[in-house]
């Protein structure tokens, strides 16, 4: 049995990294995440469709979600704050 592989829109990918569509245009262009599917209506370059193949994009979250999540120390109150809570 053949395997289809999901493909992603570059509008995906940024909801998954949580980062603006022309990041991931970026990416491509710098040739951190190579496309897999270049969809040119007409054979013209306008009104091209990127795909991008899941694995890619889950090879590239993998060494994101290795790292060990920072912890942040809570600042101490600012003075609105203190003025605040004192009302």
């Amino acid at each position: 049995m053949i395997e289809i592989p999901k493909l992603l829109t570059p509008k995906e990918i940024a909801a998954l990294f949580r980062c603006d569509k022309s990041t991931i245009s970026r990416w491509i262009k710098d040739g951190t995440i190579a496309p897999q599917y270049v969809i040119r209506p007409g054979g013209s370059k306008q009104g091209a469709k990127v795909l991008i193949n899941e694995k890619a994009v889950q090879e590239l979250l993998e060494p994101q979600l290795e790292k060990e999540p920072k912890l942040y120390k809570k600042s101490a109150p600012s003075g609105r704050e203190k003025l605040i809570r004192f009302f």
